[in-house]
């Protein structure tokens, strides 16, 4: 009777951890209701303690790790650089060793620190200090 007890707790033991395992593997960890469920990439990493400023609010997306401070576009407007559309006296051709792949890329001036100078790195687009 002790024997049959034993392989009963001990099957009970194994399916319910193979339930567990298949949870984990789909990362499925209960949140709050109405929050979107944390990716186990995430149970190592420690998220900072933010607060935010109105009409900024803290949300977690699926996918996201930490929350962020966030707000539609229609509350803060979007800064889609539309400034460098037209002549501007910073941007700069590619490096004329850059790849091939370059075309298109919007380079600027580097500004290199003492003992450096304007130089190519090879495989960059742009000039680079070096």
């Amino acid at each position: 009777a002790a024997v049959k007890i034993l392989l009963i707790l001990s099957l009970v033991a194994s399916s319910s951890s193979g339930l567990l395992m298949d949870g984990e593997k789909q990362g499925i960890v209960s949140q709050q209701k109405g929050e979107p469920s944390l990716a186990p990439v995430c149970y190592e990493i420690q998220c900072a303690d933010i607060s935010c400023k109105a009409p900024l609010e803290l949300r977690r997306s699926e996918g996201q790790c930490c929350p962020i401070c966030w707000a539609p576009d229609h509350v803060i407007g979007l800064d889609r650089h539309t400034a460098l559309g037209g002549e501007n006296s910073y941007a700069r051709d590619p490096h004329p060793a850059a790849p091939t792949s370059c075309a298109g890329v919007k380079c600027f001036s580097p500004h290199c620190m003492p003992g450096q100078s304007v130089g190519h790195v090879q495989g960059r687009c742009c000039a680079s200090c070096t």
